[in-house]
């Protein structure tokens, strides 16, 4: 894991656009989480995980024991729904924010009303 997880950061330490990254700075954007070995398929195991903030991916890492063999597969971190508020039958929503009811139809109407 560790050896997957340099490769990563030499290829932002390589790149001009992290030019201002320092090595701790860089190390703490890009992590390694090793996982328990499993068996997969065709030899490869599956051995933990890296998580690179820096490019927004989630990476796989697999090893081949026999061949001493790394391999990263990236995986798309999905991104966040953002659910849309919950009306009651008047239409009116809870706003956390404001801490208080809101109705849509009474704040369109009122030009006083914060909004």
């Amino acid at each position: 894991m560790r050896r997957a997880v340099a490769v990563r950061v030499a290829g932002y330490r390589g790149d001009e656009r992290y030019d201002h990254y320092t090595l701790a700075a860089l190390q703490e954007q890009v992590v390694g989480m090793p996982g328990r070995p499993l068996p997969r398929r065709n030899g490869w195991w599956a051995i933990g995980t890296i998580l690179d903030d820096l490019a927004g991916l989630e990476w796989r890492v697999w090893m081949h024991p026999r061949r001493r063999t790394l391999r990263m597969a990236p995986h798309r971190l999905p991104e966040p729904e953002i659910p849309t508020p919950t009306r009651r039958p008047d239409d009116r929503y809870y706003d956390g924010a404001r801490r208080r009811w809101i109705d849509p139809a009474a704040d369109a109407s009122d030009p006083a009303s914060p909004a």
